[in-house]
Order: C-alpha cells, then sequence, then structure tokens
C-alpha cells in the first residue's frame, strides 16, 4: 500500500512570539550559493505600525553593505528591500493580509552571471518577480540575521508584533512546485 503523508495539527505554542520591542539575532551565516531561498510562516497580530520586520540581514545599518530585508508595511502589504553597495531595490507585494492569520512566505533568488531574480511567494502564490543587475540576497547574510525587527539606515530599530515559526535558508532558488509541497505539508509551529 502506498502511504500518504498527514501533516501534524499546528502547534503555535513553540512559535517565537514577538510584542513589539523584540527581536531574535542569529550568528553570522556562511556557505549560502548564489541562488537561494528563506521561508518561513508568520501571523501578524495587530496592524503594522510601519516597515514591521519579519526577517533582515543583520548589517542592514551599512548603507554600502549587502543587505535585505522582507517587512510588513502598514497597508498590511509586504516589501522586500534589497541593498547592495548604497543602491536600494524596493519590492512591494501585491497581496493585502488579514491580521490574525497564518501565512506562508518565501522568497527565492535565482543568479545567472550578474542578474539577480528575487520572486516572493505568499502561500503558494507568486506575488511578485523582478530580476536586476547585482543586487543583494541571501548569500550576503555574512553578519548574521534577525527576525522580528530590523535597524534601518540612520540607526532607527523597527519591531514586528506577532509570531514567526519555521524559518528556513535553502542554497537553491526553490520551484513553484518545491514551495507548494511545503505550504501544503507545513505547519508552523
Amino acid at each position: 500500500a502506498e502511504s500518504v503523508y498527514t501533516p501534524s495539527a499546528p502547534n503555535y505554542t513553540t512559535a517565537l512570539n514577538f510584542n513589539g520591542t523584540t527581536g531574535v539575532t542569529t550568528a553570522g551565516i556562511t556557505g549560502i550559493a548564489a541562488s537561494n531561498s528563506i521561508s518561513f510562516w508568520f501571523n501578524n497580530s495587530i496592524a503594522a505600525g510601519g516597515q514591521a520586520p519579519l526577517v533582515a540581514s543583520l548589517n542592514y545599518t551599512s548603507s554600502s553593505g549587502e543587505n535585505f530585508a522582507i517587512r510588513l508595511e502598514t497597508t498590511n502589504k509586504l516589501t522586500v528591500v534589497l541593498v547592495k553597495n548604497g543602491t536600494f531595490v524596493i519590492l512591494n507585494s501585491n497581496t493585502v493580509l488579514s491580521d490574525n492569520n497564518w501565512y506562508f512566505i518565501t522568497l527565492t533568488t535565482l543568479t545567472s552571471g550578474s542578474n539577480v531574480t528575487t520572486t516572493l511567494y505568499i502561500n503558494e502564490t507568486q506575488d511578485l518577480t523582478a530580476t536586476a543587475t547585482n543586487h543583494s540576497n541571501l548569500s550576503d547574510l555574512q553578519n548574521g540575521l534577525t527576525i522580528g525587527y530590523w535597524t534601518a539606515p540612520g540607526a532607527e530599530t523597527y519591531n514586528f508584533n506577532g509570531s514567526i515559526s519555521n524559518v528556513a535558508i535553502y542554497n537553491t532558488a526553490l520551484s513553484a512546485s518545491n514551495i507548494s509541497t511545503l505550504f501544503n505539508f507545513g505547519t508552523p509551529e
């Protein structure tokens, strides 16, 4: 008989919970391939106060560094911020997210020569894609990753209010099929 995977019931008690004043920092992350992905679940418990960070690179304060952030705006849309050598690329999602719902977010980066294609998925649906020359991506996380907060250029700190779970980094640009599998068989924990 063929076995069928049945996802477990969500266990929301182990998610990281943020109260709008705290965050988590990882150690430096090295060895990430030029083509890569990051995925995570999040639940925004109240409307964002503006630029509420979900995940970001720790060295975001350096305008000449290589940085990225995925943040939730007051419009309840996501923004992806990519910075490399002082040049900003800002990508705004199309989907309005509701408060008190879990969402599965995946950001993929496909690098071919100097061209970098960034694609944002919300749940399993592609929300936006953009190609630029030499913009930042996850391979630039040598100083670490922040979860639930970031310090913007100019040293202003922003914090997230809600829950984040199952943060994962992949050394490949996940396909739409990979993302669909992760979404359909995963649960925030």
